[in-house]
């Protein structure tokens, strides 16, 4: 796990995002994207969070099976290329946060530049902000804590960063 997100950071950290997961294929969420003027509007149908995406931007949920505490991951792109995530984790914010903390660490160009409290909606986030010294770029990881799960919100974009918000979750059929 550790070489995983030690990869995906250094691989994706200079492009200006958060790494892609690799796993073993799974059932993808559908995507619920609405017009709205200039944007799109993502609704994740099991976590119950929305982000306002740039008219030329696309989600693109990742396969998570066999990645341990991982519920979730979707990859925005923009021309093909990573511009930001979400990852949603089965796993205490405070914990989530020491291991990130560690995994920086623990790479020569990377470093926590600077930290603190953000407000999404009725919310508030631990907002790092990591700067590459190699690609010479900085990208903002927002963790925050819901629903008993923690959610990383990251990216260069602090629009995109900004529009996360919670609805309810879609209820699921009864079986």
């Amino acid at each position: 796990l550790l070489l995983l997100v030690v990869f995906g950071l250094s691989k994706l950290i200079p492009r200006g995002a958060v790494p892609s997961l690799k796993a073993s294929p799974t059932p993808l969420p559908s995507v619920a994207a609405a017009q709205e003027g200039t944007s799109n509007l993502y609704t994740h149908p099991d976590f119950g969070f929305s982000v306002t995406l740039p008219n030329n931007w696309q989600a693109q949920p990742q396969p998570v099976s066999g990645v341990a505490n991982h519920l979730a991951f979707i990859d925005f792109l923009s021309q093909d290329k990573s511009v930001a995530t979400i990852e949603v984790k089965d796993l205490p914010v405070d914990a989530v946060i020491a291991t990130f903390r560690s995994e920086v660490g623990q790479t020569k160009n990377l470093r926590i530049v600077f930290e603190r409290e953000v407000r999404l909606g009725n919310d508030y986030a631990k907002q790092l902000t990591v700067a590459d010294s190699t690609a010479k770029t900085e990208t903002q990881f927002r963790f925050l804590s819901q629903t008993g799960k923690t959610f990383i919100i990251s990216g260069a974009d602090t629009g995109f960063l900004d529009s996360f918000t919670f609805a309810a979750p879609t209820p699921k059929p009864a079986r």
